[in-house]
């Protein structure tokens, strides 16, 4: 059978391929996934935001983040999540320390006036 045909049969089949492609991709995978199962947490749920965390980081960057929890013994996808996902950055305005040079104003010419210049 096909897997679309699998996918259509079966409604966890694409849970569970997620899951065995993310223990298969690395040992350090299989082993985060196992510890975390172990603590508690659903390995199949753990895949799948794994699987999406490659969408925005690349495959060697999630092993690292990956590799370094494993060696934290911190099994907990959130971890990983906050490790990888870029945090938004307010602006934050720049302010003179003089107030008064945010009012200056200037006198418009014309632009016939600079070509002496050239």
């Amino acid at each position: 059978m096909h897997r679309e045909k699998l996918i259509a049969i079966t409604p966890h089949f694409k849970d569970q391929r997620i899951l065995q492609l993310m223990t298969h991709m690395d040992e350090a995978v299989a082993l985060f996934l196992r510890r975390a199962e172990a603590q508690g947490s659903d390995p199949i749920k753990d895949a799948y935001i794994l699987f999406k965390l490659l969408k925005i980081v690349s495959k060697g960057a999630l092993l690292s983040a990956i590799r370094q929890a494993n060696a934290l013994g911190t099994f907990q996808v959130t971890y990983l999540q906050n490790l990888l996902k870029p945090q938004e950055v307010k602006p934050q305005p720049v302010y003179p320390q003089n107030i008064q040079l945010l009012q200056i104003d200037y006198e418009r010419r014309e632009l016939a006036l600079y070509d002496d210049l050239i």
